[in-house]
């Protein structure tokens, strides 16, 4: 979306990762790391258009340690986006970097349903130097036990100052200590492909908070976009910079 944007993480010495990085676009990949065999999923779309990963290789995914980060980089930024990785090597070196990074660099968080089946207690290291975190529903009731607006109010508690809810079908729940609305779904035409549709929606809600929005258009803005995702397979419908111009309402 014209961001400037880099990517940190360990894809092998191999065609995959050749095709990886190709596929990042103008992204910066000076801090993705090459060794060893690229991780592979395999995964399938039900009649519903919704994913499951059936296979998992992570491969040199979760070799990637602290020693490996490049901090003066990562610290060069406004944001860092986390997400999930299947091994503990990765997880461990999260939880060290989001303690020493200065309070100017505001932690993203996207647990997604790997980590979320960790437990709070495991994610609380993190969790605590959270400025956004996205959860689904579903997430918020493995790591609370609580329905979603229980729940995200239980995780708000815990450091973050904004808590975003995705709830599918029925739309976006966004709570902070000053407010709490929710945000319908946006119809389309065909649904193709559900797969990458939170992570579009993180996306979009970032790109608003880099650009100073209010949260309701953030979250107005996030969901036009993950709508649109569903609309093509891969990133064929993924938002570019005229989208965000277009929809700058």
């Amino acid at each position: 979306m014209g961001f400037n944007t880099g990517y940190i993480g360990k894809v092998g010495e191999d065609a995959d990762g050749d095709f990886l990085i190709h596929n990042l676009g103008e992204v910066d990949t000076s801090q993705i790391l090459r060794e060893g065999k690229s991780g592979i999923c395999i995964a399938i779309l039900d009649k519903f258009k919704d994913r499951s990963n059936v296979i998992l290789y992570p491969s040199c995914n979760d070799t990637l340690s602290y020693e490996e980060l490049n901090l003066d980089y990562i610290k060069s930024n406004r944001f860092l986006h986390l997400t999930s990785f299947v091994g503990d090597i990765p997880f461990q070196a999260q939880k060290r970097l989001v303690k020493g990074l200065p309070s100017s660099i505001k932690i993203s968080f996207d647990p997604g349903e790997i980590y979320a089946r960790k437990g709070l207690d495991e994610l609380l290291p993190i969790i605590s130097y959270t400025f956004i975190i996205f959860l689904s529903d579903f997430e918020v009731k493995l790591l609370t036990e609580k329905d979603y607006k229980l729940g995200s109010k239980q995780i708000l508690s815990l450091g973050p100052d904004i808590v975003v809810c995705k709830r599918g079908i029925q739309g976006s729940y966004i709570l902070t200590k000053e407010t709490e609305f929710e945000i319908p779904t946006v119809k389309v035409s065909e649904v193709v492909d559900k797969t990458g549709a939170g992570d579009v929606y993180a996306a979009g809600f970032l790109a608003g908070l880099l650009l100073s929005w209010k949260l309701e258009k953030c979250a107005s803005f996030a969901t036009k976009v993950a709508s649109l995702s569903i609309t093509g397979y891969g990133r064929t419908k993924y938002p570019n910079k005229k989208l965000l111009q277009l929809l700058n309402f």
